[in-house]
């Protein structure tokens, strides 16, 4: 008999055990945050597009003419001391054209042939000279000029850090306006980017007279999101 009264005992024990609740941590409160900053930099590269158009009544008339004039354009690109590895076909189109008078069938005119190279840059004092040289050469279209910046990433740091900074003290004023403070730092990310000058040629005022290009100033851009923890 009494046997079965202790055996009993570590049963209900067990029992109570299983049965007690388990409290979870809570999940702290938490503010997100978004700052960005900018920073302004010289551009140090530029690259410049240019081709040469022709037209013939054969497709194979246009290209052998667009690639005899091409040529013309290579060797002055590398008269001018660009290195080959500098000068890159970006481009290279040929396309059927056509008339269209009164409502009547499309009438074959011939055909149209193009071809572009990019020419790069780090000395942005050539820019003019190198336009005005490939036109001379027989480039008749500039599809347009990009700046950059050689180092981007080092020169973003700038604007890194000052988005940091904002980053924070906006965490900050909202923590503080809900009556708590910023506790740890849980997560933190980045995007960035730029946007190019829109450089400016200018007309030329004497059939003497250099193309100026104006390269301006790039703005880096640099974002941080942050999130913080709210303590009381």
């Amino acid at each position: 008999m009494r046997f079965s009264q202790f055996a009993a005992i570590p049963l209900v024990l067990g029992t109570l055990a299983l049965g007690a609740p388990v409290m979870a941590d809570p999940i702290p409160s938490t503010v997100s945050v978004s700052a960005s900053a900018d920073v302004s930099v010289k551009p140090d590269v530029v690259q410049v597009g240019a081709g040469v158009v022709t037209q013939a009544p054969t497709a194979a008339a246009a290209m052998a003419a667009n690639a005899k004039q091409m040529e013309l354009v290579f060797d002055k690109l590398k008269k001018s001391g660009i290195a080959s590895k500098n000068i890159r076909t970006s481009g290279l189109n040929l396309n059927p054209t056509y008339s269209y008078d009164n409502g009547a069938a499309p009438k074959l005119l011939g055909y149209q042939a193009s071809n572009t190279v990019t020419v790069r840059l780090e000395d942005l004092s050539r820019i003019g000279s190198t336009i005005d040289g490939v036109v001379a050469a027989g480039v008749n279209q500039i599809d347009g000029i990009m700046f950059s910046v050689k180092d981007e990433d080092s020169k973003l740091d700038a604007a890194r850090i000052e988005a940091s900074k904002k980053a924070t003290a906006k965490a900050q004023l909202l923590a503080g306006a809900m009556g708590m403070k910023l506790g740890r730092l849980t997560s933190v990310s980045e995007a960035g980017g730029y946007s190019p000058p829109m450089p400016v040629m200018a007309m030329q005022k004497a059939a003497d007279a250099a193309t100026t290009i104006a390269p301006g100033e790039m703005q880096l851009s640099a974002t941080i999101n942050a999130t913080y923890e709210l303590v009381n």
